[in-house]
């Protein structure tokens, strides 16, 4: 038997075309997603002086990328494919849609988290990160296999506020 309010719970992930490995897709996710963040927010409690910078992939990943769907879906007239990192029994594989208007919003989730937390850079670091930060968001998650965007996108994302932190000044 089931309780109704849990039937509802899941609906907003289970995709038709990921059936029956949604869940997996969702666990793998999470698991790489945590291995990318938790180093990461080691790093910039340790040698950053700026903590709150933490929440920059993570706000760009859960909003930029939480809209790209949706947004692609109603809007995106302008479509290109992908593949799944494990589809069917092998990597690689599979044929996903995207849309350039869902990837959009990826960008403009990047400038506006960066602009948002102005205070924490330099002026180099800021003007290098609202530059460049939304254009490799936005190309992870265009290339980033389908269902494990998330990961792409906390590794890019990291890594490059990391080396923008580390190298200048």
């Amino acid at each position: 038997r089931t309780v109704p309010v849990f039937s509802y719970v899941f609906l907003s992930q289970d995709r038709r075309e990921d059936r029956p490995d949604t869940l997996t897709f969702q666990v793998t996710e999470d698991i790489m997603r945590f291995s990318i963040y938790f180093p990461f927010k080691i790093f910039v409690v340790n040698y950053i002086n700026a903590p709150l910078i933490i929440f920059i992939p993570i706000l760009i990943n859960n909003i930029g990328d939480g809209l790209a769907e949706p947004v692609g879906v109603r809007f995106g007239k302008h479509k290109y494919s992908t593949t799944a990192l494990y589809y069917k029994g092998k990597f690689w594989n599979g044929n996903f849609t995207r849309s350039y208007e869902g990837s959009a919003c990826v960008y403009l989730t990047s400038v506006i988290v960066v602009a948002a937390n102005y205070n924490a850079f330099t002026t180099t670091q800021f003007w290098l990160t609202v530059v460049i930060l939304p254009f490799l968001m936005t190309i992870a998650e265009a290339r980033a296999p389908h269902t494990n965007d998330g990961p792409f996108l906390a590794f890019i994302g990291c890594s490059f506020l990391s080396v923008m932190f580390f190298c200048v000044p």
